[in-house]
């Protein structure tokens, strides 16, 4: 095909130039491994095989797409580029030429874009070939533009230049330089016959001299590949690994959600044992008027109580607290209160030392295995009299009503509190002491949750604070008396939750 420009005829392409340009493009593919950053080559030079028929990664899916979408881009500046000299006059390709490069162009590296998209499952050679060809493509398109520009044909090597940056970031090095040594090869081909053969104006010297020039250029953008390839892959493999990591994170959390539900059952299961065998209701007794209340800190208590009655008549109260909180406090309430219980009615007739005694000795290896203890006080009414026994509980409180005076229970020398359930002491035997308590007068049991809870300036409320709001009451039963308690409490509190079960008990003396 021949061109007419006014002055003389210049050959569009020359087929031996191109032949010669082709073969020695197959030569170069041939003699590199186009693979070496992505598979091993230490057995062997060149492509294997079987990698070559194997699946491309998924990941490489929206890069090959990707890279035909900005080889497409690059393909459109270079034809808007074209029509921009055309209009300028700076070369002598018609408008009907340009159009039907640009068509076949743009028809090319549409159907090269579709089979990314449509095709399913690439083999690593289908996407070879795809890139092969679109690197034809651009070389064929390269060349034409080149010996077009005349003069002008520098900006051949800027629009080069320009099209492998594009590149950068699907490339790897090897496509990149390969895509570079191609483009000058091409370049200083094109050049020298232009200038020698078909007798444009220019320097061959100078022309060799750009493409020397920008040699650094493209090694810096292949180096530049290089490194955003691997960057892609270690950004690859850390999203990989994080998948991986929430995916046994998603595990974890279905497996805590499971011990969650198993524990809410568990607690459940502990709250209804424990509702069904703690008395649901002060007694009604001819001789005490009686009230109380027990607010457990999570979903089961540590502590439990009991009331013993014969006939119309109290015979006695018991209140106790196990160490810690959770289940294992909570199946221990369990577990003593009917042993508290059997010794209380099996030493009737024996003094309350002996009642401790007695289920000390029952429940030490229980205790002890789990490394829990247990405090409390039990008494024993008798009409007025009343005998009392500590280990090592916060102390029973008597408000005498007469006086408006409260005072805590225990003996001149203070050494009357003993030790604790689930602790062998044997040289420390618990002992138990008598008062009496008129007709009118208040004995009022509580665990240490009470006098431990705090207000918003991390104060206790305090065995002062307490006695204090007994004393200040002027209540004539015992479930006004627990009420003006709660009152107290909860306005030295606030919304301050409490760090321990509550458990309060009033006995009022009729």
């Amino acid at each position: 095909m021949i061109f007419y420009n006014g002055k003389r005829t210049y050959p569009y392409y020359n087929f031996k130039i191109w032949l010669h340009a082709a073969t020695l493009f197959y030569q170069m593919l041939k003699k590199m491994n186009p693979a070496e950053n992505e598979i091993d080559t230490s057995k062997k030079s060149g492509l294997n095989k079987s990698y070559l028929t194997s699946k491309i990664p998924p990941d490489r899916y929206p890069l090959l797409r990707r890279g035909s979408l900005l080889i497409s881009a690059g393909t459109m500046i270079a034809i808007v580029e074209t029509f921009i000299a055309m209009y300028l006059d700076l070369h002598h390709v018609t408008y009907k030429q340009a159009v039907i490069i640009a068509i076949f162009l743009l028809l090319m590296t549409s159907i090269l874009i579709m089979i990314t998209y449509l095709k399913k499952n690439l083999l690593v050679w289908h996407e070879w070939a795809v890139f092969g060809t679109y690197v034809l493509l651009f070389q064929v398109g390269y060349c034409l533009w080149i010996y077009r520009l005349g003069e002008l044909r520098f900006l051949a090597l800027i629009n080069a230049l320009t099209s492998i940056t594009i590149l950068l970031s699907y490339t790897n090095i090897v496509q990149s330089f390969l895509i570079s040594i191609v483009s000058l090869i091409c370049y200083f081909t094109v050049s020298w016959y232009s200038i020698m053969v078909a007798g444009q104006s220019g320097s061959l010297e100078k022309e060799a001299f750009f493409s020397f020039c920008l040699i650094p250029s493209f090694l810096l953008i292949s180096l530049a590949s290089n490194y955003i390839t691997k960057n892609r892959k270690n950004l690859q493999k850390a999203k990989s690994d994080l998948e991986k990591l929430n995916y046994e994170i998603s595990n974890a959390n279905i497996k805590l959600k499971k011990e969650q539900f198993l524990s809410k059952i568990e607690m459940s299961l502990a709250r209804e044992i424990q509702n069904a065998i703690f008395p649901g209701k002060a007694p009604i007794t001819s001789d005490w008027d009686v009230a109380f209340m027990s607010k457990a800190f999570g979903d089961v208590s540590g502590d439990f109580y009991d009331f013993y009655c014969k006939e119309n008549s109290l015979q006695g109260i018991s209140l106790f607290d196990v160490s810690g909180h959770g289940v294992a406090p909570a199946l221990i309430t369990i577990l003593a209160k009917p042993v508290l219980y059997s010794h209380f009615n099996r030493n009737d007739l024996s003094g309350l030392d002996e009642v401790l005694e007695s289920a000390n000795a029952d429940l030490l290896d229980e205790l002890e295995a789990v490394n829990l203890y247990i405090t409390g006080i039990i008494v024993k009414m008798k009409g007025s009299e009343v005998e009392y026994v500590n280990a090592g509980h916060p102390d029973l409180l008597h408000f005498q009503s007469s006086v408006k005076k409260v005072r805590a229970i225990t003996d001149s020398s203070h050494v009357f509190k003993r030790h604790p359930i689930g602790i062998s002491l044997s040289q420390k035997k618990y002992s138990s002491i008598t008062f009496n308590v008129p007709a009118g007068d208040f004995l009022i049991f509580y665990s240490d949750g009470l006098t431990e809870s705090k207000n918003y300036a991390g104060e206790n409320f305090g065995i002062t604070r307490l006695s204090d709001a007994i004393a200040s009451s002027q209540v004539i039963d015992a479930a006004g008396m627990q009420e003006y308690i709660i009152d107290a409490l909860n306005n030295f509190a606030g919304d301050i939750k409490p760090g321990d079960d509550i458990t309060i008990i009033i006995a009022r003396k009729i």
